[in-house]
């Protein structure tokens, strides 16, 4: 009995439902159906058409952003270059300097041994040509020397 009582009353419901269903479409007719779904559908696509209009502007933002990135990381890269150019010509004006350094010391040395060995040569030349060039022996020599006829 308890399953005849159940099916009654889920009927009873069903039909309860049923009732309210037809009660809430009574006014409605095809016509006025129709203008409400396309006015639903207006509004859809204009909303649709406001978020396409939407993102396309955050589209473009984005595609500035990114230009602008790629703008920066030329810049960037253009100021490394331009400090490992200038890294680069601190170390060769060093290597310069270094180099006219020891250019300079080469040739206070190499100045210092030639003035050395113009300073031995003057010493081993002069005491020879004393000794072979006196003036006595300068005049004995012209008059050993025969006078033509």
């Amino acid at each position: 009995m308890a399953t005849k009582t159940t099916g009654t009353k889920t009927r009873r419901a069903v039909e309860m439902k049923e009732q309210q269903v037809l009660e809430d479409v009574k006014d409605l007719s095809f016509t006025s159906v129709s203008d409400s779904v396309a006015q639903t559908q207006v509004a859809v696509q204009q909303t649709l058409a406001s978020v396409s209009a939407q993102l396309t502007a955050q589209l473009q933002i984005l595609r500035d952003v990114e230009e602008a990135i790629r703008l920066r990381r030329e810049e960037l890269k253009e100021l490394h270059d331009i400090e490992v150019t200038a890294q680069t010509l601190d170390e060769l004006e060093a290597k310069i300097q270094q180099q006219r350094v020891a250019w300079d010391e080469e040739e206070a040395a190499k100045k210092r041994a030639f003035a050395e060995q113009q300073s031995e040569r003057n010493k081993t030349w002069r005491p020879r040509m004393r000794s072979t060039s006196t003036p006595r022996s300068r005049s004995t020599a012209r008059s050993r020397t025969p006078t033509p006829p």
